[in-house]
């Protein structure tokens, strides 16, 4: 919850319900619900381009995190088990596992580069 509050909630508010102009809706997302690893790698290396959601294009970028394993972690089990989602736990292994994969990537993900 904490380094949602800190990182995260500027743009995605407390809410998870998103702002218009600055980021689309974490609340009941497939981005958040779905993959583990899509939304690893979303955290960890930022996204760019144009995602659609509920109708509305978004064209902006998301900066890639760049706390610890553990932290990504935690702030994507609190993301998958806030607002009344209940979804699994994200265990550090599988960040680290996805960070290990990709490597030391220098660009933002786009959606159509993460098969979403």
């Amino acid at each position: 919850r904490a380094v949602y509050a800190e990182v995260c909630a500027a743009c995605h508010q407390v809410s998870g319900r998103g702002e218009d102009g600055k980021a689309p809706r974490l609340r009941q997302s497939p981005y958040v619900l779905g993959s583990t690893d899509r939304l690893a790698r979303i955290v960890l290396h930022g996204l760019t381009g144009p995602l659609k959601m509920d109708g509305i294009e978004w064209n902006m970028d998301m900066p890639a995190y760049g706390g610890s394993d553990a932290d990504v972690a935690a702030v994507l089990t609190y993301i998958r088990r806030e607002w009344g989602h209940g979804v699994a736990p994200v265990p550090v292994s599988e960040v680290t596992a996805v960070r290990e994969a990709v490597g030391a990537r220098p660009l933002p993900w786009t959606i159509g580069g993460l098969g979403g």
